[in-house]
């Protein structure tokens, strides 16, 4: 090859390499660019959506408007527009939050039952969930009438939680902290009086307010639910509960906690 085509030949492969070279450039930048947007997209639909939970337990979901929304959130209406163009939307995705957290809640449930029994801080973060979306089971009608799936949701946490407190029942009796139940099913039964004490407290800590209803009254009343089938050990764990419940303190709901 004379030194003229090896000349053609070697600026022609360098191009090609700086094509390529070019291209994956382009292609990073873009990719980085993505997933920035991203990021961004998904921050600020999370800053909607706790923003909506603040103002549809404070002023009920029918009376809380788009603008209302923009102006808590600190944006545009136009920005809150691109996000979610209706409530409607903006409802499914509180929806969609929940359930998440849902999830996260009965995971950490699980794993304090395994680690040290504490059921102070198990009813704590139930209560903190409950409390943080209390407009849902306020609002639950009006809710089904928009997103008919809604009924299904509440159907299932209604459930998940008469289940976790019959398990937790159960698992107290193989621990040796509560005795056999009297007869099938009445530890079963009892664990839906249980639910219903802790959702009416969330009802009236929202209508009475907290110096009337503090946390720790309710802590209370479940543990005297369970005091008659307490054994000698079980007397052990009450008071051990009863000393948590003492040193309790009002926390954040959970909305404030995930701000931070």
């Amino acid at each position: 090859m004379d030194l003229i085509l090896k000349i053609k030949f070697c600026s022609s492969k360098n191009l090609e390499v700086g094509r390529v070279n070019s291209v994956e450039s382009d292609l990073s930048f873009l990719f980085a660019t993505f997933v920035k947007q991203f990021s961004y997209m998904k921050k600020t639909k999370k800053k909607i959506i706790l923003n909506a939970i603040e103002l549809f337990n404070k002023n009920g979901y029918n009376s809380v408007r788009l603008e209302d929304i923009a102006i808590k959130a600190e944006m545009s209406k136009g920005n809150l527009h691109y996000h979610y163009p209706t409530k409607k939307e903006i409802l499914e995705g509180v929806l969609d939050y929940l359930q998440e957290e849902r999830v996260r809640l009965l995971q950490t449930s699980q794993d304090d039952l395994a680690l040290d029994f504490n059921m102070v801080n198990i009813i704590q973060r139930y209560l903190h969930f409950q409390f943080t979306f209390r407009f849902f089971y306020r609002d639950i009608f009006e809710i089904v009438k928009i997103i008919p799936e809604a009924k299904t949701i509440y159907e299932e946490r209604i459930n998940r939680s008469d289940n976790f407190t019959k398990n937790f029942m159960y698992l107290s009796v193989g621990r040796g902290i509560l005795k056999p139940e009297p007869h099938e099913g009445h530890y079963e039964i009892s664990s839906k009086f249980g639910s219903a004490i802790l959702i009416a407290w969330v009802e009236r800590r929202e209508l009475l307010g907290a110096e009337k209803y503090p946390i720790q009254d309710v802590m209370e009343a479940i543990l005297e639910l369970i005091y008659p089938y307490l054994t000698k050990k079980g007397l052990e764990w009450y008071q051990k509960m009863k000393g948590e419940i003492v040193g309790l303190k009002e926390e954040e709901s959970l909305i404030e906690l995930i701000r931070k």
